[in-house]
């Protein structure tokens, strides 16, 4: 997992970030079903929003993506 840099969401279509944000998430979790009910359900973190529902905005997918480095990194704060 590269965590060097985020990508720019901003120039990303939405299909794009989405599929980044699956590849994060299956890279977190190598168990696929617990990577997509990470994705699709509500969270605390998101206000209640699911991952996937925030991640449609760039601003969204930022954050999913840095929440996803800290879980991958065991960086819980």
């Amino acid at each position: 997992m590269d965590c060097e840099t985020l990508p720019d969401f901003s120039r990303l279509s939405e299909d794009e970030r989405a599929s980044y944000i699956d590849e994060l998430a299956h890279d977190v979790w190598s168990d696929s079903d617990a990577a997509v009910q990470y994705l699709t359900t509500p969270s605390k973190h998101f206000g209640g929003v699911s991952p996937v529902d925030i991640s449609r905005s760039s601003d969204g997918a930022s954050k999913v993506c840095i929440q996803l480095f800290r879980l991958y990194y065991g960086i819980f704060q």
